[in-house]
C-alpha cells in the first residue's frame, strides 16, 4: 500500500523568537512558501538548497512581535540591518525584512499560545475539515515552546485533529534556558520586564504534566546548541517519559547550531530529513491500515445486507 504523504499533509508551523514567518523557509525546499494577505499573494520566500521537512505550510497572520518596514525607531533601524544579514547569511531569497516591537515578546506565553490556537482552529476549518488532510504541529524554538503548551491545553475539539507534534529546541522553562545559555542572566532577565512576559504564565515544564498522552511527539535537540541547550528540551522528554508516553521519538543531531539545525551540517541534515519522513511514514501508516481496515469492513457488510435482503 504505497501512501504519498505529502499530498495528505497540511503544516501548521510556529516561529521562533525574533524571527518572522519565512523563518520556515529553512524546512520547505526549493519551492519555498507563501505568505498572503487578503487571500493575495506578496512573497514567495525560499532558500533554493533546504531540505524538504514540511508540507503544505499554512499561512496564517504574522505574530503580534513581528514588525515590517521602514520604522523612525533606532532599535528597529538595528533589526532590519540583522534580518538582512540573516537574509544573506541562510541565503534567503524574496523575504520582507522585519523588526520585533520588543514590549509584545511574550516567550511562549498566554499571548503567544493564544495566537497559536486561532491559528490551529483557522487552520482545522479551512484545510482539515473541508480537505480531509491530515494535520501536523511544528515549532522551532520559541515556536515550539508555544506549540507544546497549546497542545497540552487546547480543547478537545482542536486536539483530536492534530496528528504529529515535531519540536526543535523547545525550552522547558524561561528562566531556565537564560540560566543554562546566557553569558549575563541575571542582566537578561532583569530586560524581560520591558517585554510582555508574566512570571506566571505556564511553562512548558508545567504544560508538560498535561500535554495528551496519545498524540504523537517528536524532539529535535543538537549537541552544539547553545541558545537552548539539550538539557533544557531533556526536562520536558523526562516528564513525558515518567508519565508514560507511548509514541514518543527523539533526533539528537550532532554539528548543527540553534539557527541552522536543517541546514548546518550535511550528515546531521541527511538524518533530519530521514527521521522526520519516517515519522511521516509510520504515523501516516497506521492511518491508512486503520482507514483500509474500515472499508473492507464497511463493503463486507454491505455486501451480506444486499445477499440477506436479495429476493427468492
Amino acid at each position: 500500500m504505497e501512501i504519498d504523504c505529502a499530498n495528505e499533509i497540511v503544516t501548521l508551523y510556529f516561529q521562533g523568537n525574533s524571527a518572522a514567518r519565512w523563518q520556515a523557509t529553512k524546512y520547505a525546499g526549493a519551492k519555498g512558501i507563501k505568505i498572503t494577505s487578503d487571500e493575495q499573494i506578496i512573497y514567495t520566500p525560499v532558500i533554493p538548497n533546504s531540505p524538504l521537512l514540511l508540507h503544505n505550510i499554512y499561512d496564517y497572520p504574522e505574530l503580534d512581535d513581528v514588525g515590517y518596514g521602514w520604522s523612525w525607531n533606532p532599535l528597529h533601524g538595528l533589526m532590519l540591518g540583522v534580518s538582512f544579514a540573516q537574509q544573506i547569511y541562510f541565503g534567503i531569497e524574496n523575504a520582507p525584512l522585519h523588526h520585533i516591537y520588543v514590549t509584545n515578546l511574550n516567550l511562549g506565553g498566554q499571548n503567544d499560545v493564544a495566537q497559536h490556537q486561532r491559528a490551529l482552529g483557522d487552520c482545522i476549518a479551512k484545510e482539515i475539515l473541508p480537505n480531509g488532510k491530515k494535520l501536523v504541529l511544528f515549532g522551532c524554538s520559541r515556536g515550539a515552546s508555544t506549540t507544546f503548551t497549546s497542545v497540552a491545553t487546547c480543547a478537545e475539539n482542536l486536539r483530536s485533529h492534530i496528528k504529529l507534534v515535531i519540536l526543535e529546541a523547545p525550552f522547558d522553562t524561561v528562566e531556565n534556558v537564560i540560566d543554562q545559555s546566557a553569558w549575563f542572566p541575571a542582566l537578561l532577565k532583569a530586560a524581560l520586564k520591558l517585554t510582555a512576559y508574566s512570571d506566571d504564565q505556564m511553562s512548558p515544564l508545567q504544560a508538560a504534566q498535561l500535554f495528551p498522552l496519545d498524540v504523537p511527539v517528536a524532539f529535535i535537540t543538537s549537541v552544539v546548541d547553545a541558545r537552548v541547550p539539550i538539557q533544557c528540551t531533556q526536562n520536558l522528554i523526562n516528564v513525558l517519559r515518567e508519565r508514560g508516553h507511548p509514541n514518543l521519538r527523539h533526533l539528537e543531531l550532532r554539528n548543527s547550531p540553534h539557527s541552522s539545525m536543517s541546514l548546518a551540517d550535511e550528515i546531521d541534515q541527511k538524518n533530519y530529513v530521514e527521521f522526520v519522513n519516517d515519522l511521516y511514514a509510520k504515523i501516516f501508516m497506521i492511518y491508512h491500515i486503520i482507514h483500509h481496515i474500515s472499508q473492507n469492513f464497511r463493503e463486507t457488510l454491505l455486501h451480506r445486507n444486499y445477499e440477506t435482503n436479495v429476493p427468492f
